[in-house]
């Protein structure tokens, strides 16, 4: 902006007083008729030159790439996004090598980037290829590409000590033997990131930390479950602020970093933020990784092999994530499984959406079951207490009722009156033989009542002692 209110500045200059001025003195002011248009038309022939080659004459291909690396494993699996910018109109022709397969984008994907490869053919023969790739000035053509790569020398081990308490603490190492350096690096256990920071090559760097106890459960299925909403008759995730996958990859301080970093700060954060909210959900509470530990860091480098038919140059950002070695210490006492050790999944009924245990919103006549039990790493042999908490978001809690497994019936335990929550604890090995089958599972119904039901979360834990 700067430049071009300089550029304008001293045109203005040029064209009015600085000509006057000067014809004035060689006294031919009357040569100004043919002054004015030599300037116009120069200004404008340094302006065409000008932008000619700020723009380049080189392509650029943006590679995003994501290489997921697993203990013992000799290959890492590699997803990435490749967008070709050219400095002006052209069509180009993209050859990937290492048996990278490539293809288009989504249509709603390639119209956010202003892509439009509709007119592309891939080929495939030794490589994958494509061409005939149409590309206007300054507008991105994007293209995904996944495959196998050698994996890089990237690996570490961890314990996980899980207290009486259900609380647990992290303390482990993660080595980099390879040649890459990682940037704002990060152990993630849980919902919480231990921070590693730069991770250099040939380094090996220790780590130790408490663990935030986790207050919600899994999905028992990998995929993401949406919530209902009755209301817009669709489907969306809670809102619910906690630490979020999102906010692990790129570091809480990432927002702060767009706003007051320096620009090329604040360029490389931003491609993160666009590249991580391309494959994980900012509004989704759900971190999927259960006890499994993993090492995450940047790199700008880019692992994904390529050609294109004209000169280019690249700008890459690669994430990084290592599955760790981890060593899971449980008590020999009784341990309390909290309601983030549990697993749940609804079990679905004709015409009805497919419910969450959080956010739940239930019109008069639906009703929502779900299964919880522990994972599998914390199945318990035999259970002492068995704990369900639901927290209403109205004066009405809605029925509550548990499965009895002995008998194959409906249990109702809390009747519908003015509350805004309802615990139900037991204990006696009686009723715990009757709600809880040999796998710990419980089996919760809830039924809206007297108009709708709405609430916040349905939380199960047990205490017990672990199966051998």
């Amino acid at each position: 902006v700067l430049q071009l209110a300089g550029f304008l500045g001293v045109y203005i200059l040029l064209i009015g007083p600085l000509n006057y001025l000067v014809l004035r003195r060689l006294k031919r002011v009357e040569w100004a008729w043919f002054t004015i248009p030599v300037i116009i038309l120069i200004a404008s022939a340094i302006t065409y030159v000008t932008g000619f080659s700020l723009r380049g004459t080189q392509a650029t291909l943006n590679r995003l790439s994501l290489i997921q690396v697993w203990p013992e494993s000799d290959q890492a699996q590699v997803n990435g996004v490749i967008g070709v910018l050219s400095p002006r109109r052209a069509t180009y022709a993209l050859s990937m090598n290492d048996a990278l397969t490539v293809h288009s984008l989504t249509t709603s994907a390639a119209n956010a980037l202003n892509s439009n490869p509709a007119d592309v053919k891939v080929g495939e023969s030794l490589h994958y290829s494509v061409s005939n790739i149409p590309v206007d000035a300054g507008i991105s053509t994007a293209f995904v590409t996944d495959g196998y790569i050698p994996a890089p020398a990237l690996s570490g081990s961890a314990t996980l000590t899980l207290g009486a308490d259900g609380k647990a603490s992290i303390k482990g190492e993660v080595r980099n033997n390879s040649a890459l350096t990682l940037t704002d690096a990060l152990v993630l256990v849980m919902q919480t990131p231990v921070s590693i920071g730069t991770l250099a090559a040939g380094e090996t760097r220790s780590f130790q930390s408490d663990v935030q106890p986790l207050n919600i459960a899994e999905p028992a299925s990998s995929s993401r479950t949406p919530i209902y909403n009755p209301y817009t008759n669709g489907y969306n995730y809670s809102s619910n602020q906690r630490l979020q996958t999102l906010q692990d990859l790129l570091k809480t301080n990432i927002y702060s970093k767009l706003q007051s970093g320096n620009p090329q700060e604040q360029q490389t954060y931003r491609r993160r933020d666009y590249f991580v909210g391309g494959f994980t959900n900012t509004s989704d509470q759900f971190t999927g990784r259960g006890f499994d530990v993993y090492l995450i860091g940047w790199n700008d480098q880019s692992p994904l092999s390529m050609t294109l038919d004209a000169p280019y140059i690249t700008e890459d950002t690669s994430l990084y994530a290592v599955k760790l070695n981890t060593t899971l210490v449980t008590p020999d006492a009784t341990v309390k499984v909290l309601p983030g050790y549990m697993q749940w999944v609804t079990l679905p009924k004709l015409n009805q959406p497919d419910f969450s245990p959080y956010e739940l919103y239930l019109t008069q006549g639906q009703d929502a079951t779900f299964q919880f039990k522990p994972i599998p790493a914390l199945r318990l042999s035999t259970v002492s207490t068995l704990k369900i908490q639901t927290s209403s978001n109205n004066a009405d809690a809605g029925r509550v009722s548990l499965w009895d497994w002995t008998t194959n019936r409906y249990v109702e335990f809390n009747r519908p009156g003015n509350s805004l929550g309802y615990e139900l604890t037991l204990t006696s090995p009686s009723d715990l033989q009757r709600y809880l089958n040999s796998d710990n599972t419980v089996q919760i119904r809830i039924q809206a009542y007297n108009g709708a039901t709405s609430l916040s979360s349905i939380t199960v834990s047990v205490d017990g002692k672990l199966a051998s």
